[in-house]
């Protein structure tokens, strides 16, 4: 059974960038029994006390 992760990243990019995050994923990390997904936010992080 595949286990799913999903790596939120904070704000919108674009796949060139978020190619570049997963290429900082220690290889030792990665299992083959896990699927990682990774996304960026579609508006960006929501920090409540930024306003």
């Amino acid at each position: 059974m595949t286990k799913r992760i999903k790596m939120i990243l904070p704000m919108p990019m674009p796949p060139e960038a978020i190619e570049l995050f997963k290429q900082q994923m220690p290889p030792d990390l990665s299992r083959p029994d896990i699927e990682y997904e990774w996304v960026g936010t579609h508006n960006g992080a929501n920090i409540p006390d930024s306003y």
